[in-house]
This record gives structure tokens, C-alpha cells and sequence, in this order.
């Protein structure tokens, strides 16, 4: 920690297709608003638009002066391999330089295996007091209802209700996966 005193603060980032914001809104109607305020970044479509995600990503890396990243592979290479490569036109000059280099980079399944001792850490620093964000409301949302899911052998990961539900919890995630990577790893 960098002090006893201090605590960590979550800054939360959340994309979302029009369709899918759409069938959300049909359940929990104050994501129109989240969307309208800027808290999700709305693509076009039906599709998450990986485009905009990594431009948006690499603009906030540097807005910020963010140290590091944690990601899950699945669905994730193309935006990571974006942030430390960079792209380059036919004629090998600078679209967008790189923002990360592989040592800030770290790979970690979300899986209940690699997960456990992440979230067991995250749910004691909440207990402490050591974990904030700025009245995220979506990210409030998220954990007012996420769940710890325990297999037979106690391993834990945060999860949604069940598969169907709409309540999502990737913010939950993500913080769980942040939080490892800049004091753990």
C-alpha cells in the first residue's frame, strides 16, 4: 500500500453496444441516463466496436498516466496487442504510437483458479476501507448485486446472478483484476 492511511481509488470505464444498452435499459431503465452522462460509452451497432474501445483506451492511458494493465485474454488480444504495438500505415509511420510495453502487461484468466486469491484480497481491502471509485454509479450498481461463486475446493471469483440475468458484474471484475495487478504483482 502506499500508505496506511491512504486507500486505492477505482477509476471505472464501461463500453456498451446500442442493442445490447437497449435490452439492459428494458430491465434496469437508468442506464439510458448512465449512457446520456457519459458514464457508458455507447458504440454503434450491435456489436462492440473494438475500434473505438482501443483508441478510447489508449486516450485514457495517457490522460491518466496509467502503469499497467490487467486483462483476460478472451476477447483481449487485439486491444492489448494495439496498446504496446501500436499501428503503422503501409508506409510504416506512426497512426498511434504505442502506450504499454509487455513488462506492463499482465495475462490473468477469469477463472475461479487464478481469481481466488485477487478476490479474497479485494473483498478484505473493502472491508478495510482501502478501496474507492467516484460515485460510479454503474460500477455501484454492479456490486450491489454481484455474488462470490465457491467451488468444491473453495476457489472464488465474483460473478452475476446466474448466466441469463441482465444484472452484469465486468466492472466488478475488472476492479478485482486491477487491483491485483498494481499491488500484487
Amino acid at each position: 500500500w502506499p500508505n496506511d492511511n491512504e486507500s486505492v481509488n477505482i477509476k471505472a470505464f464501461f463500453w456498451c453496444n446500442e442493442r445490447r444498452i437497449r435490452q439492459l435499459a428494458a430491465f434496469q431503465p437508468e442506464i439510458l441516463e448512465w449512457a446520456d452522462e457519459g458514464l457508458i460509452k455507447v458504440t454503434d451497432g450491435d456489436t462492440h466496436d473494438t475500434g473505438r474501445i482501443k483508441r478510447d483506451l489508449r486516450d485514457i492511458i495517457l490522460k491518466y498516466g496509467v502503469i499497467g494493465m490487467v486483462h483476460d485474454p478472451f476477447y483481449c488480444d487485439e486491444i492489448v496487442n494495439f496498446l504496446r504495438d501500436g499501428e503503422m500505415d503501409r508506409d510504416d509511420r506512426w497512426i498511434y504510437e504505442p502506450v504499454l510495453t509487455s513488462d506492463q502487461i499482465v495475462r490473468m484468466n477469469q477463472q475461479k483458479s487464478t481469481q481466488t486469491g485477487p478476490t479474497t484480497f479485494f473483498e478484505e481491502d473493502v472491508i478495510n476501507k482501502k478501496l474507492r471509485h467516484e460515485s460510479n454509479l454503474v460500477l455501484d450498481w454492479q456490486f450491489s448485486h454481484a455474488t462470490i461463486g465457491q467451488d468444491q475446493r473453495g476457489s472464488i471469483v465474483i460473478q452475476k446472478e446466474n448466466r441469463e440475468s441482465f444484472r452484469t458484474v465486468d466492472g466488478c471484475q475488472a476492479s478485482v483484476m486491477a487491483r491485483f495487478g498494481i499491488l500484487d504483482y
